[in-house]
């Protein structure tokens, strides 16, 4: 499912579970909160916003599943440019790094660059 749909349905369910009192234009709001059980825009739950818990939940388990191990393994197994590769356009730096170490020879450089 693309992610402008996941968002879309989202915000459904968010403004669905969602009422406020202070704004007469915002009535439409709650309006899953009776089929679901809770009593309605005038019952127990209704200013509970269990729109926002449900969101803020969602939100922590998509993270959860960005983040899980498998994901941050693919994504260190992933192969980058030796070091010396890329520090080799960068050869200013390379002096910077030489004369503040006091070093003989650049580093991340082999022998006999």
């Amino acid at each position: 499912m693309a992610a402008g749909a996941r968002g879309r349905r989202g915000h459904r369910i968010g403004w669905g579970l969602v009422t406020n009192g202070s704004a007469s234009w915002l009535t439409w709001q709650g309006y899953l909160l009776d089929p679901f059980g809770l009593g309605g825009k005038q019952g127990a739950w209704a200013f509970a916003t269990l729109g926002v818990l449900d969101r803020a939940g969602h939100r922590l388990v998509v993270t959860l599943r960005w983040f899980s191990r498998s994901a941050v393994r693919a994504e260190e197994s992933r192969s980058l440019p030796a070091p010396a590769a890329r520090l080799a356009r960068l050869p200013g730096l390379q002096c910077d790094i030489h004369a503040a170490l006091g070093l003989e020879r650049p580093l991340f450089l082999p022998e006999g660059s």
